[in-house]
């Protein structure tokens, strides 16, 4: 994980060190590489044409793998399809060597790998072998040649140089047209807006300040008006009276509450009320 933000670098380059990493991990690099760089170039060696070369590349691959190392060559094919899967556009070219060696060169190319396979403490039977190889009069080894790819994004080209584009076949996507305008219904008017209602005024009409109410009381603007004038008060009629019954009170009370009780004598009453009077036998009762 670079670091980084999408795009912070206008080129992410990876040269000479992927043929030393595990190609399981060659995705994940490359990948990683697109995001943070809007441009990614790869140099690796090529892997070797002459046999010398391709024993060489064989037992070294194959040495570093026991110390639990990697070493290996991959054809540009293979860096190209690697790399087409995160950029679009990707171009491609290749510089080799086109004059052979000395026979010398030979001699300090295997004491180099001799050295660094001595280094990396490898097996020692790799390095006697590789010796009695370049000791051979028939010996020939050819310099590696060296890839070179850029990935851009769709439709980005390189300036003038050497390379040449991997899908020569697809042409160059066309310039992103304007779309056309779109008539877009005017949206419609808002409902209209209810004013609140107003608040208390803090000075009557009158011109008096209201004194702070207690709680409960009925706030300013909403209490009796000063101003106004008294009027009297409004009395609303009470009940009618009961009406008289029609035969009279039944087994009421005499009207004197100083009269003698039932049964004694006394002046015979009319009107309501109950009066004794004497039999007509002119007998007392008993």
């Amino acid at each position: 994980m670079i670091g980084a933000t999408e795009g912070s670098y206008d080129v992410a380059i990876a040269i000479h060190y992927l043929h030393e990493v595990d190609p399981g991990f060659h995705a994940q690099i490359v990948s990683e590489l697109a995001r943070v760089g809007r441009r990614v170039a790869i140099v690796e060696p090529s892997p070797p044409a002459d046999p010398l070369g391709k024993r060489i590349a064989a037992l070294y691959s194959r040495a570093k793998r026991e110390n639990g190392q990697f070493e290996g060559y991959q054809t540009i094919d293979y860096w190209r399809k690697l790399l087409a899967i995160v950029k679009a556009e990707v171009w491609q070219n290749m510089f080799t060597f086109t004059k052979v060696p000395p026979r010398k060169a030979i001699a300090q190319t295997v004491s180099l790998v001799l050295d660094a396979m001595a280094i990396e403490d490898l097996p020692q039977g790799y390095l006697d072998e590789l010796r009695a190889m370049a000791a051979r009069p028939d010996a020939q080894l050819l310099p590696l040649s060296r890839i070179v790819l850029v990935g851009t994004a769709a439709g980005v080209t390189l300036g003038s140089g050497g390379a040449e584009p991997f899908r020569k076949d697809i042409p160059a996507p066309e310039p992103a047209r304007a779309a056309a305008p779109v008539a877009v219904p005017a949206p419609p008017p808002p409902p209209p807006r209810i004013a609140p209602p107003p608040a208390y005024p803090a000075v009557s009409p009158g011109g008096w300040v209201p004194e702070p109410q207690p709680h409960g009381a009925p706030p300013p603007g909403f209490g009796p008006d000063p101003d106004a004038p008294i009027l009297p008060p409004i009395v609303q009629p009470g009940p009618p009276p009961p009406a008289a019954p029609p035969f009279g009170t039944p087994f009421a009370l005499p009207e004197d509450a100083d009269a003698p009780p039932f049964g004694a004598p006394g002046e015979a009453k009319t009107g309501f009320g109950w009066s004794w009077e004497p039999p007509e036998d002119g007998s007392k009762p008993s």
